[in-house]
């Protein structure tokens, strides 16, 4: 199974590339006293170069502190898979984010309202916040408005727990498998099926898919 994904994926990948001409990554900045929150840590970021088109959420007006990602929301399906596979390799990374725990609204949506304990957010969080931006850019709102993670067993955020998070990141890497598999983002969001869901974050508007398997 493992051998299947690996090869789905080259092929996938290899025909993205030979049609776009692209060059896509994810690069790790550090700031000092962020002017996004005042805090000190890291921020990812994404870069893209289409063909003679170069695309940045460094921007000299955000320096990527936001979550906004344009134009990256508008790109195909393919090109945003890349991405989230990039993402996905900072499963364990645990050095802080230097963005705020707030309520992220897009589109003049505020978000939902929630009062979260947790203050800040580390870097395995800040690429799931992304790729949540990335994948669903207009139910982000309604899905994950806050970078916080919640355990419904427990009762308990968990963004200091990254052994918890890093299982979080499991259930992620299984849907891009799918997503890949069926060469498509899927319009289900499973991120608030499971244990640990989105603190005050609402369940799918899409009905699960019956050949669904990451639960």
């Amino acid at each position: 199974m493992k051998c299947s994904i690996i090869l789905i994926l080259f092929f996938y990948c290899n025909d993205v590339f030979s049609q776009s001409h692209s060059s896509m990554s994810v690069e790790k900045k550090y700031f000092h006293k962020s002017t996004a929150s005042n805090y000190t840590g890291y921020k990812l970021y994404l870069k893209a170069n289409l063909n003679d088109s170069v695309l940045t959420s460094d921007s000299k007006y955000t320096r990527g502190l936001d979550y906004s990602l344009r134009p990256f929301i508008e790109l195909s399906d393919s090109l945003k898979l890349i991405f989230v596979g990039q993402l996905l390799d900072y499963a364990n990374d645990t050095t802080l984010c230097c963005m705020p725990v707030e309520r992220y609204g897009f589109d003049g949506f505020e978000g939902l309202f929630g009062n979260p304990q947790s203050k800040r957010f580390n870097t395995q969080m800040d690429a799931l916040v992304i790729i949540n931006r990335l994948c669903f850019p207009y139910l982000t709102n309604m899905y994950a408005s806050y970078p916080v993670l919640y355990d419904m067993s427990m009762k308990r955020e968990i963004n200091d727990n990254s052994k918890l998070i890093t299982e979080v990141f499991q259930t992620y890497k299984c849907w891009y498998e799918q997503c890949l598999t069926k060469k498509q983002i899927l319009k289900y969001f499973p991120f608030n099926d499971t244990r640990v869901v989105w603190y005050a974050g609402k369940k799918s508007i899409e009905e699960k898919p019956k050949w669904y398997k990451c639960d």
